[in-house]
């Protein structure tokens, strides 16, 4: 009797790479667009892993020196960090909520008297335009200004539950940090434990090099840029100085506080019948600002951030631009590692490249 031969089956779906390969990058741009869409949750929750991860450092000087545990240490830099927070607020917050309190109201007046001050050089130079144009675009301005003012005050409370949702998950990895790379190694395969190693090496080297350096320069900073200001006679000085060192943590957006802070002097001299010549407008606030930017770049990089990101500048300015399109100000804020973590995992085998 003659028997028929089975029929070739052929490959299941998920056995072709083709197919598994594109599963995987779906379900990896599914769950950046959850996570986007969820940024209100995970952004603190990214942070304080960032957080956790560049502490370490303070927390094996702690295990060295004085034999504390990463709980202990952790609980005892969480007390110093609230207690040094709250004096601040007694000490600065006063005079901080006032500067932005009167920022707020005047600003559709510095608004109203910059226009009208255009509105006259231009047709001093006999150029013909609707003013209604020019009025429209300042309003527009001063009104975006305003609405992001009015927006973070209403969501004060939505601030709060992001700075305690920080604080637990900083607490939760910064103690337990030890016991993450057991996990991860769980769900590694052996084959290629050697491999993932050498890509957190490479991504390591590149967030420390990276946040440690501009942290620590943002916190000079902080002191610079309201000191050159204040001395320089610009307008809510404090206020305009540690926003440009907050955003100077990402190379090149200081330059907007700048501009910011150039608008609000001329427009605050002119309502105010002050001088409003070249030299107390602009070019005092702009030697102030390239002074702290000159203190930073020939002093403070090359003594506190040691490890470069070796990019060059279009690639920041590319690298900030695509981080900000995908992810906002967090985005922005990890774009930069993220490519020199790239270009470092590209060129591991040319050292010679980089």
């Amino acid at each position: 009797m003659h028997q028929s031969k089975p029929k070739s089956v052929g490959p299941h779906l998920w056995q072709i790479t083709a197919i598994r390969e594109a599963t995987v990058v779906i379900l990896a741009i599914g769950c950046l667009i959850f996570a986007i869409q969820l940024s209100n949750v995970f952004a603190p929750v990214l942070l304080a892993l960032l957080a956790a991860y560049l502490f370490q450092p303070i927390v094996r000087l702690a295990k060295r020196y004085i034999g504390w545990g990463p709980s202990l240490t952790v609980a005892v830099f969480l007390v110093l960090l609230l207690a040094l927070l709250v004096a601040l607020a007694f000490w600065l917050g006063p005079l901080l909520r006032l500067q932005i309190g009167h920022l707020v109201q005047a600003l559709p007046n510095y608004a109203a008297a910059i226009v009208s001050q255009v509105d006259a050089r231009l047709r001093s130079m006999g150029i013909d335009y609707q003013t209604s144009e020019l009025e429209s675009a300042a309003k527009l301005g001063a009104g975006r200004l305003l609405g992001i003012a009015q927006r973070l005050m209403r969501n004060a409370a939505d601030v709060a539950l992001a700075v305690v949702l920080w604080l637990i998950c900083f607490y939760a990895f910064a103690a337990k940090w030890n016991k993450i790379p057991a996990h991860l190694s769980l769900w590694t395969p052996a084959a290629l434990q050697g491999q993932v190693d050498a890509v957190l090496q490479i991504l390591g080297q590149a967030f420390s090099g990276f946040f440690h350096g501009r942290l620590l320069i943002a916190l000079v900073n902080a002191v610079l840029f309201p000191l050159a200001w204040k001395l320089t006679g610009v307008p809510f000085w404090l206020f305009l100085g540690l926003f440009a060192a907050l955003l100077n943590i990402v190379p090149f957006l200081s330059g907007l506080v700048w501009v910011a802070a150039i608008l609000v002097n001329y427009g605050d001299r002119l309502i105010s019948a002050q001088a409003a010549d070249l030299l107390s407008v602009f070019i005092l606030p702009t030697v102030a600002f390239a002074a702290v930017h000159v203190i930073e770049g020939w002093i403070l990089t090359p003594l506190i951030q040691s490890q470069q990101v070796n990019l060059s500048p279009a690639a920041i300015v590319v690298a900030i631009a695509a981080g900000g399109a995908i992810g906002g100000v967090v985005g922005m804020l990890f774009a930069i590692p993220c490519a020199a973590a790239v270009k470092m995992l590209v060129y591991s085998a040319q050292p010679s490249a980089l």
